[in-house]
């Protein structure tokens, strides 16, 4: 009895740290790091995070909206990238409202480049598919 109470005691212990893979939304993931790393490196995270608002919108927020409407078969999911991507590179106001205060979001380019502008969209974009 004793040795069984050992062992189930045992399990319970060693279970009570494990974790489950990372999702594919989770921070821990790859392609998640990634995107972070990049948003971290263009001065992102200073308004952002993909959970919460900060300043700006969270971007579980800005994928759900702009993946509503490619849902919604009123724009393609490249026009959808493209207008988040000129958001990204000239800024914007108006938009998020009841998030920002009203707070406009600064233009991004030159600063960030092109092709980093379409891999943060990319990124963005693919939060809440």
């Amino acid at each position: 009895m004793k040795i069984r109470f050992v062992f189930i005691l045992a399990a319970l212990i060693s279970g009570c740290g494990a974790s489950s893979p990372p999702g594919p939304f989770s921070q821990d993931s790859p392609r998640v790091r990634e995107g972070l790393m990049l948003a971290e490196k263009s001065q992102c995270l200073s308004c952002h995070a993909l959970d919460h608002k900060v300043i700006g919108p969270a971007w579980n927020d800005v994928s759900a909206r702009y993946n509503q409407a490619i849902r919604s078969g009123k724009t393609s999911e490249q026009q959808v990238e493209q207008m988040l991507e000129k958001k990204i590179a000239m800024g914007g106001k108006g938009n998020w409202i009841w998030a920002t205060g009203g707070m406009s979001m600064p233009p991004n380019a030159p600063r960030v480049s092109a092709e980093n502008i379409r891999k943060l969209a990319r990124f963005i974009l693919s939060l809440r598919k």
